[in-house]
């Protein structure tokens, strides 16, 4: 019978404590240890053995003094305990990255778009003599003005300060409407209901009831949509 090869790997230990846990030692002392003795031993292992079929055997030495009954029993159940708490840690952080390699992609594939859309709106802007009239702010709105960096890019691209437009000075609103997603449609049925709102030609042929509040929002969605 062939003698099973073993890589064996001792660390000394002045307490059982210290495998789990960074010893406070003498930073300038020669035998300091700066790590727990489970990350020295993770740092000791060697995995292109288990590929040659050689099996890794830990010895830990401790001095008589900590030696306590039962001690072996006790460091399996912690090293369990250990193990299973970084395995549920290594399941988060995989979720993680998951998670930040589709929003890389997804931004990789949407911020070409973006790039692209302010470009088209800064050519038009420039053509009709508005980029001077409009003065230098903006504001976005609609759903994809909430992507994460989009008010940056567009002020960069646009050389204008930008903010996120939000519906204002309408009661009423659900919660759910209260984002930038809203902000358009509610800015145009605050403006119809506004005195400022230029009644329809047809509309003015209309009974006085129809110059009452909901009249002239039906006049104006008449006329302009």
């Amino acid at each position: 019978m062939t003698r099973e090869k073993h890589y064996e790997i001792r660390i000394y230990l002045d307490n059982i404590h210290d495998l789990f846990t960074t010893p406070t030692d003498d930073p300038f002392s020669e035998k300091v240890r700066f790590v727990s003795g489970i990350e020295f031993i993770k740092s000791e292992f060697r995995p292109q053995l288990l590929r040659r079929g050689v099996r890794t055997r830990t010895t830990i030495l401790l001095p008589r003094e900590n030696l306590e009954p039962d001690l072996v029993n006790k460091t399996k159940a912690a090293l369990a305990r250990y193990c299973q708490f970084k395995i549920q840690q290594n399941r988060n952080a995989i979720t993680v990255l998951r998670w930040d390699a589709l929003k890389s992609l997804l931004v990789g594939i949407i911020a070409p778009r973006l790039e692209e859309t302010f470009e088209l709106v800064r050519e038009r802007l420039e053509a009709s003599g508005f980029d001077k009239i409009a003065g230098r702010r903006v504001v976005l709105t609609g759903g994809a003005s909430q992507l994460p960096g989009i008010r940056e890019l567009a002020g960069l691209i646009l050389d204008k300060q930008v903010r996120i437009g939000r519906p204002s000075r309408l009661e009423g609103l659900a919660e759910a409407t209260q984002g930038p997603a809203f902000a358009t449609t509610a800015g145009l049925i605050h403006f119809a209901l506004s005195e400022r709102a230029e009644i329809p030609r047809r509309g003015r042929a209309l009974t006085e009831e129809s110059n009452g509040l909901f009249g002239r929002l039906g006049n104006w969605v008449r006329e302009y949509l």
